[in-house]
């Protein structure tokens, strides 16, 4: 297959929800779906593998994000008492 040209980018700091999905015209098997308050992006993959990968990544970079988001709020709350 050949590789497609670049789009874009989507910052994954403004996703808000990550899920499994279909393509509704049924072309694309291996769907998921990024949500941001701005848009939704549905990207396709090679194989279901591949999905399951994708999406395991982006969670494990949204949960890091949201780790270090309660590790200054931890620090906050410590420091204001």
């Amino acid at each position: 297959m050949k590789d497609k040209e670049k789009k874009g980018e989507i910052e994954l700091k403004e996703v808000t929800k990550v899920a499994l999905s279909e393509d509704v015209k049924g072309k694309k098997p291996h769907c998921f779906t990024l949500f941001t308050p701005k848009r939704d992006y549905m990207i396709s993959t090679a194989s279901s593998s591949d999905t399951n990968s994708w999406v395991q990544e982006v969670l494990n970079d949204l949960c890091l994000d949201c780790r270090g988001v309660f590790q200054r709020l931890v620090r906050i709350l410590k420091t204001s008492t």
